[in-house]
């Protein structure tokens, strides 16, 4: 029950990994795919969550240290889009920030006086990411072992992983048998 989409007082982050289509390519291009991928893929879809559930509830921000917002920020790097003006903008409008004339470049430029706890979080964050280009390469298991501990420190208190639509591709069906 908690695990619903858009239940901001929800327990579990629901992150949903439903796009097979680039494995499926790299499968019959004989690529090797490596847990890694999956996890990326799991990563790009959690993160942002994991922001919106900040912008929801920002009383959790006090929890990230300087470290934490820096790995934090490192993901926001890797793994999302919304270290970029175009990424950003979209997304501050998906969570609803349109109404706030709040954009990428007011965000970058730091003079942004606001008393939004999450906005000021954010802009911490995109002064740490150009600092976090170089990703220090970790195990599958040690990435989603410190995002399920950011998400912990956002106020969840389990990651719930969704696979679905496997089985409606290509060679995967049970139709193509």
């Amino acid at each position: 029950w908690n695990c619903f989409a858009g239940r901001p007082n929800g327990l579990i982050l629901p992150v949903s990994y439903v796009d097979f289509s680039i494995p499926l390519e790299a499968m019959n291009g004989n690529d090797q795919l490596t847990t890694d991928y999956h996890v990326a893929a799991i990563l790009r879809e959690g993160v942002p969550l994991l922001l919106e559930k900040l912008a929801q509830t920002p009383r959790n921000i006090g929890e990230f240290s300087l470290g934490f917002r820096k790995l934090l920020s490192s993901y926001l790097v890797h793994y999302t889009n919304l270290n970029t003006d175009v990424g950003l903008d979209r997304w501050l409008r998906k969570i609803g920030y349109a109404n706030k004339k709040i954009s990428f470049e007011t965000l970058q430029s730091k003079n942004v006086s606001t008393k939004d706890a999450f906005l000021r979080f954010l802009i911490d964050l995109l002064a740490l990411a150009p600092k976090q280009k170089i990703f220090k390469r970790e195990s599958a298991l040690d990435q989603m072992s410190k995002f399920v501990f950011l998400a912990e420190l956002s106020g969840f208190k389990s990651v719930y992983i969704l696979v679905d639509r496997l089985d409606e591709k290509e060679p995967m069906s049970s139709s193509s048998q």
